[in-house]
């Protein structure tokens, strides 16, 4: 038995070494490069911990997402998270391509479910001064709620919201519009 366990081993090791040098001897141009399109949508995998790449709870995906590319130098992206409305850096190794249908799914509802964030379905009334909006509150009615599920937000909470743009417009109060969304 133990004759035939080293043929074995043998036999395994010649082939193995067959193998890793095939794969050595090819072209490094045939090598896939990961890239993202800029203005593509991408998922990106969670930071690694001492317990490795995990979500923040058991409630979460895998991945995090998703997310535009804003640009790219090299392997290293830059990505806007589209619920917190700000611009991050992560390297292409913790990438992958959302792949979706642009006519029936909307990555931002996506990336809101992610955070545990409902969706607005629109913006009931308001109260405060607008000439001082940051000390103004909005009263949002949540998509497939009823008005028992109202609440109260700040301005800094929902100036990003596009139901509050629409409000906004048919209140005579789109001058509040910020810039970045008239």
């Amino acid at each position: 038995m133990l004759v035939v366990q080293e043929k074995l081993v043998g036999l395994a090791q010649l082939r193995q070494r067959t193998k890793d040098e095939e794969h050595l001897a090819k072209d490094s141009s045939e090598l896939a490069i990961t890239q993202f399109r800029h203005n593509s949508f991408v998922l990106v995998a969670y930071p690694d911990s001492a317990m490795g790449r995990r979500a923040p709870s058991k409630l979460h995906t895998h991945w995090k997402g998703p997310m535009r590319v804003i640009s790219n130098q090299g392997a290293d992206y830059m990505v806007y998270d589209l619920v917190k409305n700000k611009a991050i850096p992560i390297h292409v190794s913790r990438l992958k391509a959302f792949v979706h249908d642009p006519r029936r799914t909307d990555p931002l509802t996506i990336a809101a479910r992610d955070n545990d964030e409902d969706e607005v379905e629109t913006i009931i009334s308001h109260s405060g001064d607008p000439k001082k909006k940051s000390l103004m509150d909005f009263q949002v009615r949540w998509l497939g709620h009823d008005a028992t599920e109202d609440s109260w937000l700040p301005w800094s909470e929902v100036r990003n919201i596009p139901a509050l743009h629409t409000y906004l417009r048919t209140h005579n109060l789109a001058k509040l519009v910020p810039k970045e969304h008239r």
